[in-house]
C-alpha cells in the first residue's frame, strides 16, 4: 500500500501538473480574445497581457474555490470542444469562414455556456425536491405497509441554514413517515461545531412512528478531510445520541417485529478492518426471510453481496449523482461496483441511491437534484 506521505506528494505533483496545463491552455484561449480585441497592439504586449490574465484566471479559480472555479472549468472545457468543432468546420469547408472565425476567437460561446451552466448549478444546489419510490416486497406485513423517509449527504452548511433545514424537516414530517433514516455525511469537515448540533437537533425533531436511525458517512467518522476538525468524534457521537437518534454501525434493530434495519460501517473504514463482511452481519442479526430486511450503507457498494445474502432493500447516498456534470457519466462508465443514482432492481434486492440533500466542496450542482427520499413499502 502507498503511505500517506507518498499519497500527499503524488497529489501535490498531480495538482501542479493540472494547474500548469490549465495555465497553458488559458494562455492560448485568452490570447485569441486579446488578439481579436487589441489588433493594433504589439505582439509582445498581447503575449504579456495574455500570460498575466491566464495566470490570474487559474490562480483565482484555485484561491476562491467556489462558483468561480466551476465557471472557469466549464469555460475551458467548452473552449476545447469549440477548438475541435472549429477544426472540423475548417477541414470540411476547406477554408476559414470569417463569421465563424470571429465567433471562435471571441470565446463568446464557451463563456456563455459556462455562465449558463454555472448559474443553473448554483440555483439547483439551493433547491431541494422530494423523490418518491414504491417498493413491493412480497412480504406478509401489515396492510398499510410502511413509509420511510431517507436523508443522506446533507453536508450541513453547504446549501441551507438552520431555518431552511427546519422547513424541509417540516415537509418530511408532513408525510407521516414510520421511520427516518439518515444515510451519512449529514455533516462534514466544513460544518461548524454549532452547525453540527443544529443539524442533528432539527433532524431529530422529525416525528415518526418508530424513530430516527443513522449511519456514518466517509466525511464524518475517522475521515482525513480536515487536519483540525471543528468538532471531535465524541462531540459528534454525543450530538447524535443525545438528540434521540440511534446509531447503526454494523448492527441491527427490529422495527415493529416486521422489519430488521441494519446499518453498515462505511467502506472508508475498511482499512482498519472495522467493517464486517455482509455474511457476518447476516449471522449476527439472525436474518429472518419473512421480515423486511433493510440494509443502509453510505456508499452504494457490495450490493450484489447484499442481494445474495437475502436483503430486500438497500439505501445509499455518497455519489451526489455526479453533482458537477459530467460527473455522473464518469461514475457510471469508469467506477466499478457502484450505482450512481436512482432505483435498481437486482434478483431480490431493491437498491436505491440518493443524490443527497446537498453537495460537497463546490456550491454548484449541474447534475441531479438535491433531494430527500420518501419510500412507500408495500405488502404482498
Amino acid at each position: 500500500m502507498v503511505s500517506g506521505g507518498v499519497k500527499t506528494v503524488l497529489l501535490i505533483i498531480a495538482a501542479i501538473l493540472v494547474a500548469g496545463i490549465a495555465v497553458a491552455y488559458s494562455y492560448y484561449f485568452i490570447g485569441r480574445i486579446v488578439n481579436l480585441i487589441l489588433k493594433n497592439k504589439s505582439s509582445k504586449f498581447n503575449k504579456i497581457l495574455s500570460i498575466v490574465l491566464a495566470v490570474a484566471l487559474v490562480i483565482s479559480a484555485i484561491a476562491l474555490y467556489g462558483v468561480w472555479s466551476v465557471e472557469v472549468i466549464y469555460v475551458l472545457v467548452f473552449s476545447i470542444l469549440m477548438d475541435i468543432l472549429y477544426f472540423i468546420i475548417c477541414k470540411v469547408s476547406g477554408k476559414k469562414i470569417k463569421t465563424c472565425e470571429v465567433i471562435y476567437r471571441s470565446g463568446i460561446i464557451p463563456i456563455l455556456i459556462g455562465t449558463i451552466l454555472t448559474s443553473y448549478g448554483y440555483y439547483n444546489m439551493h433547491r431541494v425536491v422530494e423523490t418518491d419510490y414504491t417498493i413491493d416486497t412480497g412480504k406478509d406485513i401489515r396492510s398499510e405497509g410502511y413509509k420511510v423517509a431517507f436523508i443522506s449527504d446533507l453536508h450541513f452548511g453547504m446549501n441551507m441554514d438552520e431555518k431552511q433545514l427546519e422547513k424541509y424537516c417540516e415537509d418530511i414530517e408532513a408525510q407521516n413517515p414510520d421511520m427516518v433514516i439518515l444515510g451519512g455525511d449529514i455533516v462534514d469537515e466544513n460544518t461548524s461545531r454549532k452547525g453540527m448540533y443544529e443539524a442533528f437537533n432539527q433532524l431529530a425533531n422529525i416525528k415518526s412512528t418508530y424513530g430516527t436511525f443513522y449511519v456514518y458517512g466517509n466525511h464524518e467518522k475517522k475521515a482525513t478531510y480536515a487536519k483540525k476538525p471543528k468538532f471531535t468524534q465524541d462531540e459528534l457521537d454525543t450530538a447524535i445520541t443525545d438528540s434521540g437518534i440511534k446509531i447503526l454501525a454494523d448492527n441491527s434493530i427490529a422495527v415493529n417485529d416486521e422489519i430488521t434495519l441494519t446499518g453498515r460501517i462505511d467502506k472508508s473504514f475498511s482499512e482498519d478492518n472495522s467493517r464486517q463482511p455482509i455474511d457476518d452481519l447476516v449471522v449476527e442479526t439472525n436474518m429472518d426471510s419473512n421480515k423486511i430486511n433493510i440494509l443502509v450503507d453510505h456508499q452504494p457498494v457490495d450490493f450484489n453481496e447484499a442481494d445474495n445474502a437475502g436483503y430486500d432493500l438497500m439505501l445509499s447516498g455518497h455519489t451526489h449523482a455526479g453533482q458537477i456534470w459530467p460527473g455522473g457519466f464518469f461514475i457510471k462508465t469508469f467506477v466499478k461496483d457502484t450505482f450512481g443514482y436512482g432505483h435498481k432492481k437486482l434478483n431480490n434486492l431493491d437498491l436505491i441511491t440518493s443524490s443527497g440533500m446537498a453537495g460537497w466542496g463546490l456550491p454548484v450542482r449541474t447534475e441531479g437534484n438535491c433531494e430527500y427520499v420518501i419510500l412507500n413499502i408495500k405488502p404482498e
